[in-house]
């Protein structure tokens, strides 16, 4: 690609990238393995992130989940074979009904809503995926004029696309997390969990990382990587940019991703999160309503920042559904309290004492320290 120039890299190690902190229990070792062995989703590689427990089905699936007051909230759907979702959707259920627990699965995908209705849930549309084919990218026409324009201009001007392949120096590390602090501050925020990933020194030092640099060959924008396990599709995490970014610098990035990706042989990039334009439920119920607004507004805070619906369609992606699963509608307000304080950090996903299911009599506790 013109204008871009890239530290070697092989694709196919993107899957094999060290977690963010040493598999030192044998827990989190068995979690990586169901994860790399059957994980197909952009939130699958969240479970090895450090703030989430693990519950294992006794068929080889896992449910990273964090708990908070009465709920406990699992990441997506059950990572596991297809055969024993049904069996890790319920056995979940019951071992929040152990621990006294009301359990929802949010961002779930729609590959097993059937399953989830079967085991007796309901669900509500909380956002999407923006999935763009690579096999249909580039450049041309009308519709695309807009970012093409932005890109040439950027490119012509001497700004560069460059990927760093781990584990990335600390002095790299050092500017990154100058321009993640720079970002911050500007969006008055603070680091977000259990959702996405955050700037902690030892998952970015184990990343991909897709960097900006100026004409000067300063750092002025960076997105890290997300493998995605089973599927030939790729995705990003955090995509932070300096205080003096210029315009169409975003553009510039995931154009620069969009084309890389492409070249490497991946057949999808997952440009992540978006909420719908507009929420449109079941009108004659105001409370799912109220809930799936308030679920919406906590989305956008997750993928960080305003206008991810219009800044994503222009690349014109599928949208795949991405849904919150519930017991009960007198549940979901106890249900987006939790989500929003599992959000912030405040969940119990760390260190926990649980009781890990096992065939009857054989019930036993587990301390589990992610």
């Amino acid at each position: 690609m013109p204008g871009c120039r890239y530290n070697k890299t092989n694709p196919a190690s993107l899957v094999s990238v060290e977690p963010m902190y040493p598999p030192y229990m044998v827990e989190q070792v068995h979690a990586r393995q169901i994860i790399e062995t059957h994980g197909r989703s952009s939130t699958a590689f969240l479970a090895l992130l450090g703030d989430k427990n693990f519950y294992f089905s006794q068929h080889g699936s896992l449910i990273p989940y964090a708990s908070f007051g009465k709920v406990a909230v699992a990441l997506g759907d059950p990572i596991g074979p297809p055969e024993d979702i049904y069996e890790a959707i319920t056995g979940f259920r019951s071992f929040c009904d152990q621990n006294g627990w009301i359990a929802a699965f949010c961002l779930a995908g729609p590959d097993y809503l059937e399953n989830y209705q079967q085991a007796g849930f309901k669900n509500i549309l909380v956002g999407y995926d923006a999935v763009v084919d690579l096999h249909e990218f580039n450049l041309q026409g009308k519709a695309r004029s807009s970012y093409r324009k932005r890109y040439n201009r950027l490119r012509k001007q001497g700004f560069q696309f460059v990927l760093h392949q781990p584990p990335l120096s600390d002095t790299l590390l050092d500017q990154l997390h100058q321009i993640s602090d720079q970002w911050l501050k500007r969006v008055s925020g603070s680091e977000k969990r259990f959702f996405n990933g955050w700037f902690d020194p030892l998952y970015i030092r184990s990343s991909y990382v897709a960097t900006i640099d100026d004409p000067q060959g300063d750092i002025i924008a960076f997105a890290n990587l997300a493998p995605e396990y089973q599927l030939n599709e790729i995705s990003v995490d955090l995509v932070r940019y300096g205080k003096a970014k210029p315009s169409g610098i975003i553009d510039f990035l995931f154009v620069s991703l969009l084309y890389w990706a492409k070249e490497q042989g991946y057949d999808t990039f997952n440009l992540g999160g978006c909420e719908p334009a507009q929420v449109s439920h079941d009108p004659s119920n105001p409370m799912i309503e109220r809930i799936a607004y308030f679920l919406f507004k906590q989305l956008a805070r997750f993928y960080g920042y305003k206008g991810l619906y219009d800044f994503k369609r222009k690349f014109q992606p599928t949208l795949q559904g991405l849904y919150l699963v519930y017991p009960g509608i007198v549940h979901l307000p106890a249900i987006g309290y939790a989500i929003a304080r599992i959000d912030a950090g405040r969940g119990r996903g760390t260190i926990q004492v649980r009781k890990t299911p096992r065939p009857a009599e054989k019930t036993e506790d587990t301390l589990l320290t992610n």
